[in-house]
């Protein structure tokens, strides 16, 4: 028996009506499915979401559902309403499909200490520049000064 989830927000009218729609047709069709509420809990990239099918109805408003979502396509499920419009530089996606294909994945740590250097190197540039330039400025007041 294949499994539909819907995952949705605040809304309450349009998921249980589909939900009943569907699962009420499904001895009428060849392959029998049941339609149920998505649940999700603590999310390891590593397992596949259970579901067949999602109908996604939330997460334009909350990116983590995206990620989810992503990775369950990386399992087999098909998503209705496709994550992959929203971004393409999703890390946990990212992340998941190097894991899925063997590519050996930096350590996270070691991705936030490069980071780290790279902001201060900006910085530290940044404010070379400025003092450069603050330097420039008093060199020409000087020089305005002694005309």
């Amino acid at each position: 028996m294949k499994r539909i989830g819907i995952l949705f927000g605040m809304e309450n009218t349009f998921p249980p009506a589909v939900i009943a729609r569907i699962n009420e047709i499904s001895g009428e069709i060849s392959t029998p499915v049941r339609a149920e509420f998505a649940k999700i809990g603590a999310t390891d990239m590593e397992v596949p979401s259970g579901y067949d099918l999602i109908i996604d109805r939330i997460s334009h408003d909350i990116p983590y559902y995206r990620a989810y979502l992503k990775n369950a396509v990386l399992h087999g499920a098909i998503v209705i309403n496709n994550p992959f419009w929203w971004s393409a530089d999703d890390k946990f996606f990212n992340y998941a499909l190097a894991s899925r294909l063997g590519v050996a994945v930096q350590g996270l740590a070691q991705d936030v200490e490069r980071r780290r250097a790279l902001v201060l190197t900006r910085k530290e540039a940044f404010e070379a520049r400025v003092r450069s330039m603050h330097a420039e400025f008093e060199a020409e007041q000087a020089a305005m000064l002694q005309q």
